[in-house]
């Protein structure tokens, strides 16, 4: 992202074409509604990085490979590495500070580090268009970690086609090297947009067209005699016009392919005569371009730390833009500068040292953060717990016999299968003295759902038997692609009869499940094949059990609060939260029934027949507008991001 100089002089326009990419980004990022394709910025740098990368390349007089690849390296740690180490460390104290669980951040940030935060964020199925992404405080350096694993490829292709070295027909060989790297590259690029997006996205491979668009841009100028006299006839207006357009639009593939296109046609064409050109060398522009790395990795920190915190507002705007514009020029001007023009040692070798010594300190530092029970939180740590500690808890109620012992009513892992299940140790009330026993089935939804039953033990003198089986499927024949296929044969075939068999006429079975996996935002052919099976298969259960007098109750879905990817700490209203709606992202209430009308036709319609009877909790887990975590009295309604009840 440095400046041009030698044989084609420092071009100020370029300074200026960073800015529209950088403005854009940030744009698309405070409100993607604003400028829907804005993120396409980045791929206006990507090309803007071919073109720099390959004219600093050609410069270098190196005599030695080594000489060459580690004087090429030594300059990109100096001029990328200390306002990323930077950035990363105060990144990772503020989001230590208001996330108390800030694994998924650390490791991103550790990972960007080392120009790998793109196969990281791939790694973990990321969406970056999705809440987990503008969550993260190091979301942007995915695009680092793309232009660092080119660096890894391109100064080779550069040495071997001797277009450093000056050799006859250097510059042709790197042309026709780069020009069939760049059509496989974007061959893979529109076959993976269509088959793995998040691929296309996030892996160089997919990305290494338009760095080589900005390669050939530069090949082009060099190449050809007088190529901008060639080009005259295109207004270099038409093109920034043309990309402003398209940065307007819902991006799909040809609108990146455009956008490259457009970047390398202005490398080409722009010239001093050229209003545009004059446009882009107005101060501001060139001050913005200048400071455009820096603007690029403090702005998603400001914004992400305002989600988390005060919200994006109207009237939080102004403030952010002050944050965003003041924190890029301290960086730029206190860190970028200095040490990227300063003598860090006397050889490229110590210099690539020094900056891997920095990586390995900045990562030892942010490992920090991941040490079990060290945390800087400074919220309300309400439901913090994990998982299984809360779902394996025993539980009695208060006043009567019995106890629920937790982890021995439970199947949850692979040394489970064949444990018995004994009533004595999973009962809530006298099972013998009872007036009317209740078997709850199901997966870790019915270990949940274990205090939910005090006034049926305590007032009306039921006796409650709570079996879990995690990651089982509500009905014997559904089968979910979760690794519990065995758990989930054992519990309906042995554990699920046996305990049935222990009831008598007048008692009943309650089913309580996650349902999610039947409701996807968009019905497919999967999940309407889920319902066809349970349909049928709830159906002849029902009948087996009816012919004992025993009644099968079935709970509804409840609301899709997993889907807010939210803590219940995050979801509680916290004291540096007061201003925003927090970083969770709920779905409304009519949404909610829009997205559970499929299930509910079947529920009803097996109602209706008298095969079951169903129980609808939606009024208490969604009694507002907004589907939430957050009930009556400010009571938090789930223990987990897994949507467990409390």
């Amino acid at each position: 992202m440095g400046a041009i100089q030698g044989g084609q002089g420092y071009r100020p326009e370029i300074d200026g074409l960073r800015a529209i990419a950088v403005i854009a980004v940030i744009m698309n990022h405070f409100n993607r509604e604003l400028l829907p394709g804005g993120h396409l910025g980045v791929d206006i740098f990507f090309v803007i990085s071919g073109y720099v990368i390959t004219a600093s390349l050609g410069r270098q007089n190196s005599s030695t490979f080594s000489e060459f690849i580690a004087s090429f390296y030594a300059r990109r740690i100096k001029r990328l590495l200390p306002a990323l180490l930077v950035s990363g460390l105060v990144s990772a104290l503020l989001i230590c500070l208001i996330n108390p669980k800030p694994d998924l951040d650390i490791k991103t940030g550790i990972s960007s580090l080392f120009g790998a935060a793109n196969l990281w964020l791939y790694g973990q199925s990321t969406n970056y268009f999705d809440k987990p992404a503008e969550l993260n405080i190091f979301t942007q350096t995915w695009s680092l970690g793309v232009e660092e694993q080119f660096y890894f490829v391109f100064p080779l292709l550069v040495w071997l086609s001797g277009f450093s070295r000056s050799m006859k027909n250097g510059r042709r060989n790197l042309a026709v090297a780069t020009s069939i790297l760049l059509i496989a590259s974007l061959l893979l690029y529109a076959y993976l947009s269509r088959t793995n997006q998040s691929a296309a996205f996030y892996l160089m491979p997919s990305r290494f067209w338009e760095l080589s668009a900005g390669c050939l841009s530069l090949l082009a100028i060099t190449q050809w005699p007088q190529p901008k006299e060639k080009l005259r006839w295109i207004p270099p207006v038409l093109a920034v016009g043309l990309i402003i357009f398209i940065l307007n639009l819902v991006v799909k593939t040809k609108e990146s392919i455009g956008i490259v296109a457009l970047t390398s046609l202005l490398l080409v064409r722009l010239q001093p005569s050229d209003w545009t050109y004059r446009i882009l060398c107005t101060s501001v522009m060139q001050w913005m371009g200048k400071i455009s790395y820096s603007l690029y990795l403090w702005h998603w920190i400001i914004l992400v730390f305002s989600r988390w915190t005060i919200g994006i507002h109207a009237w939080t705007i102004p403030i952010q833009v002050g944050l965003i514009l003041a924190t890029a020029t301290l960086s730029h001007h206190f860190v970028e500068k200095p040490f990227r023009h300063s003598s860090w040692s006397s050889t490229s070798l110590q210099t690539l040292l020094y900056g891997i010594g920095g990586m390995l300190l900045g990562s030892a530092i942010m490992i920090v953060a991941l040490i079990p029970g060290l945390s800087i939180y400074i919220g309300n740590r309400q439901g913090v717990l994990s998982k299984d500690q809360l779902l394996r808890e025993p539980y009695g109620v208060k006043g009567t016999t019995g106890q629920w012992d937790g982890a021995p009513c439970v199947l949850a892992e692979g040394k489970d299968l064949g444990k018995q299940i004994n009533v004595n140790h999973c009962t809530l009330g006298n099972f013998t003295t009872a007036k009317r026993r209740v078997l709850v089935v199901g997966n870790s939804f019915t270990a949940a759902f274990t205090h939910a039953f005090d006034k049926l033990v305590q007032q009306d003198q039921y006796a409650v038997i709570i079996t879990s089986s995690f990651g089982a499927g509500p009905t014997p024949k559904i089968k979910f692609k979760n690794g519990f296929d065995n758990l989930l044969t054992d519990y309906w075939t042995r554990i699920v009869p046996e305990l049935t068999n222990l009831l008598k006429p007048g008692d009943l079975i309650l089913m309580i499940n996650d349902l999610s996996d039947f409701l996807p935002v968009r019905q497919d052919s999967d999940s309407k094949e889920y319902l066809r099976i349970f349909e049928s298969d709830l159906t002849d259960l029902s009948n087996q059990i009816k012919a004992k007098g025993i009644k099968i109750f079935f709970t509804k879905s409840l609301p899709f609060a997993r889907d807010a990817n939210c803590e219940p700490a995050v979801a509680a209203k916290q004291w540096f939260n007061q201003f925003g709606e927090g970083p969770c992202d709920y779905i409304s209430r009519k949404e909610t029934l829009i997205r559970m009308e499929p299930l509910n036709h079947v529920l009803d319609r097996l109602e209706g027949q008298h095969i079951i009877k169903t129980i609808d909790l939606m009024p208490i887990f969604c009694p507002g507008e907004l589907c939430n975590y957050n009930g009556p009295g400010g009571v938090i309604l789930y223990r987990d991001s897994k949507s467990h009840p409390t």
